[in-house]
C-alpha cells in the first residue's frame, strides 16, 4: 500500500460546525478557522493559525506528500510562518518544509509579495529556494523526504497556476547524504499540514499523502493530483436514510435513535446483519451541485489512483462489533473488506484505501466512480 491519505480540505468539511468531526477525520485538527474558494473545488480550508494531521501510520523512512496553498495576503508582521509541511516520529517533528516571506522590498513589489520554501531540521536550515513564489497566487508542491540521521534526502517540487490551469512541476529544492532526523532517529509516522501565518490567512486546498512500500503511488507523481470529497446525496438500495447535516451533507438511517443526531454518520439499528447501502454521491471533480458537472469535470479518460472509504463508528452501549465495508459495481457485483472492531462508545474515524478496484484489481475509471456505491454491513 502506497497511498496512505487523501483530503479535499474543505469539500467534506465545509460545515467546520463541530470540532470534533474534524479530529475524527485528522486525527487533529487545531483551530481551523473556515472555508473559501478552492483550487478547481468549491472549498478550501483557511485558517492563519492551524495544523492538520494525519493518521498514525506504522513508520517507514520515505513519504511523498503534496498540497495547493494560496497565501491570501502579503507576508508581513510579526511571528514566525510554520505554513507548509511536517513529517513527525512519535510526536516530534523531524523535518518541515515551510514558506519563508521576503521581508525586504524590491523595485516594484512590495514585502511579503514573495516567499520562498526551506526544508528545516529543527532549527537547522538545509535548503531554501529563492524567493520566486507569489503571495496571492495558488502553487502547488509536493515533497519526497527519506528521513534518515546519515543518508536523509529530500526533493521539493512546484507547479505554478497559471489563469486557473495547473503547470508542469518543476524541481526547485533537492539533497540527498543529510541528516533529515531531528530525533537523530530514522523514519516517521505522520505527516502534518500547518497553516501558521504571519498575516492575513493561507488557503490549503487537495492534500494527499503516499509511502513508497507498494508497486503504484510510490514516488512523486508527474501531474497534479486533484483530491475530490464527496458525500452520499440519495437513499440507499437497501435502507432508506435522510438527510444529516454535520460533516458536509451527509445521511443517516430512518431508524436512528432520536438522539445526538448531530453526529454526522447515523447508527444503523436494524436488528439482524443487514447491509448499510449509500448511493449517488456527488461526482468527483465536479465544483456545482450535486448532478451537474460544471468547473473542472474528472474526463473519462483521468487517471483514478485511488479511493479512500472514510466512516464514522461508535458502540451504542459497552460491547463491540464488528463492521465490514461493501462497494458494489454498476453490474451488482459486490466486494467486502476486512472486518473493523468497534469497541467504544466514542465516535472513531475508519479508513480504508483502495488503490485499484477490488472487483477487477485494475486501476479505477472515472466512470466508476460516477457509479459507485458503498455501505456498511454489521458482520458480527
Amino acid at each position: 500500500m502506497t497511498l496512505k491519505f487523501a483530503s479535499s480540505l474543505g469539500e467534506v468539511h465545509s460545515g467546520i460546525t463541530d470540532t470534533a468531526q474534524m479530529d475524527r477525520y485528522f486525527g487533529a485538527a487545531i483551530l481551523l478557522e473556515g472555508v473559501d474558494a478552492g483550487l478547481m473545488s468549491n472549498d478550501a480550508l483557511i485558517s492563519n493559525f492551524a495544523q492538520a494531521n494525519t493518521p498514525v501510520f506504522t513508520e517507514q523512512d520515505t513519504w511523498i506528500t503534496g498540497a495547493a496553498i494560496l497565501p491570501g495576503a502579503y507576508l508581513v508582521g510579526g511571528g514566525s510562518p510554520e505554513a507548509g509541511f511536517k513529517f513527525q516520529r512519535q510526536g516530534v517533528t523531524q523535518l518541515t518544509c515551510t514558506l519563508t516571506p521576503r521581508t525586504t522590498q524590491l523595485q516594484g513589489s512590495s514585502p511579503g509579495q514573495y516567499y520562498s520554501m526551506e526544508v528545516r531540521r529543527g532549527a537547522t536550515v538545509l535548503g531554501t529556494t529563492g524567493f520566486i513564489f507569489y503571495s496571492q497566487e495558488w502553487t502547488v508542491f509536493q515533497i519526497e523526504a527519506t528521513i534518515d540521521p546519515t543518508v536523509g534526502a529530500f526533493e521539493l517540487q512546484a507547479a505554478p497556476v497559471i489563469n486557473g490551469q495547473v503547470g508542469a512541476f518543476v524541481t526547485v529544492l533537492t539533497q540527498s547524504g543529510v541528516n533529515t532526523a531531528d530525533d537523530a532517529v530514522a523514519g516517521a509516522d505522520q505527516v502534518s499540514l500547518n497553516w501558521t501565518i504571519n498575516s492575513g490567512n493561507v488557503r490549503w486546498d487537495h492534500w494527499w499523502v503516499f509511502d513508497d512500500q507498494g508497486t503504484v503511488n510510490d514516488a512523486l507523481p508527474p501531474k497534479w493530483l486533484l483530491v475530490q470529497g464527496v458525500v452520499p446525496n440519495a437513499n440507499g438500495a437497501q435502507n432508506d436514510w435522510i438527510v444529516q447535516g454535520g460533516q458536509g451533507t451527509g445521511f443517516e438511517t430512518v431508524n436512528d435513535p432520536g438522539f445526538n443526531t448531530g453526529d454526522d454518520v447515523g447508527r444503523h439499528t436494524a436488528e439482524d446483519n443487514g447491509d448499510i447501502f449509500i448511493t449517488e454521491f456527488q461526482i468527483p471533480g465536479e465544483t456545482g451541485s450535486p448532478g451537474s458537472e460544471v468547473g473542472h469535470p474528472i474526463s473519462s479518460a483521468a487517471n483514478v489512483l485511488g479511493l479512500i472509504f472514510h466512516h464514522v463508528s461508535a458502540m451504542e452501549n459497552s460491547g463491540s462489533r464488528n463492521l465490514r465495508r461493501i462497494y458494489r459495481d454498476i453490474a451488482d457485483v459486490r466486494n467486502e473488506g476486512p472486518d473493523v472492531n468497534v469497541n467504544t462508545t466514542t465516535f472513531e474515524g475508519f479508513f480504508e484505501v483502495l488503490e485499484l478496484n477490488p472487483i477487477s484489481a485494475a486501476a479505477w475509471t472515472a466512470q466508476q466512480t460516477r457509479e459507485m456505491q458503498w455501505g456498511l454491513k454489521l458482520q458480527s
